[in-house]
């Protein structure tokens, strides 16, 4: 069985779609573990304890920190560099809002793209002797800021969209709006992209285990 591990729901809708008739038979699980890595190691340890796959993937969006990536780009580590392209990811410890977060990021560590949780549930796995792959998508490019701050968009407590008080910020400040809704077209155009690779990988992990 093929464990696929998300950060949040909303980041794997279209994967679970594509991959409908392997969830209902058992092959595939999917399981949250929300978002940082003090959570993403503890939830994973446990989804692991509880399920015992063959196979870990963690899927979700992550800030693209290259210049010259575009939102939808998808990325996989190089364990499963069969299907995907490469490239060196960081783990992060806070959303990257602005475009001088990313740089700095960048600078610092030459990583491609940056995550909050990927490293995390690899460190897991490795303990436990289990295959670990990540696939990851640009959500955010290197030269587009966030077009309010983090916590409007995402309570990495709960791992929900903080609804009300999103909506007051938006009302108030009516020029944010149009900011936010292309961030909101380029979340949907990365999940999509995301379950293409994601379920290409899975199915492939499936048919040669």
């Amino acid at each position: 069985m093929i464990l696929i591990i998300v950060a949040s729901r909303f980041e794997i809708g279209a994967t679970a779609r594509r991959l409908r008739s392997e969830l209902a038979a058992g092959k595939v699980a999917i399981r949250e573990i929300g978002v940082g890595p003090e959570k993403a190691s503890r939830n994973s340890a446990r989804w692991l304890t509880e399920l015992s796959p063959d196979w870990v993937i963690n899927a979700g969006f992550s800030a693209g920190l290259h210049p010259e990536l575009q939102l939808g780009d998808v990325f996989v580590s190089p364990e499963l560099g069969t299907w995907g392209r490469v490239a060196g990811m960081r783990m992060v410890d806070r959303i990257l809002e602005t475009e001088a977060d990313k740089l700095a990021v960048f600078r610092e560590s030459g990583a491609w793209l940056a995550d909050m949780e990927s490293e995390a549930v690899r460190e897991v796995c490795e303990k436990r002797g289990i295959p670990f792959g990540a696939v990851r998508v640009v959500s955010d490019d290197a030269n587009t800021p966030f077009p309010v701050k983090g916590e409007l968009l995402f309570n990495t407590e709960n791992g929900q969209v903080p609804i009300v008080p999103l909506l007051g910020h938006l009302l108030t400040r009516p020029g944010a709006i149009p900011g936010f809704v292309r961030f909101v077209q380029a979340c949907q155009h990365a999940e999509r992209e995301l379950s293409l690779t994601t379920s290409v990988v899975v199915k492939a992990l499936l048919a040669n285990p």
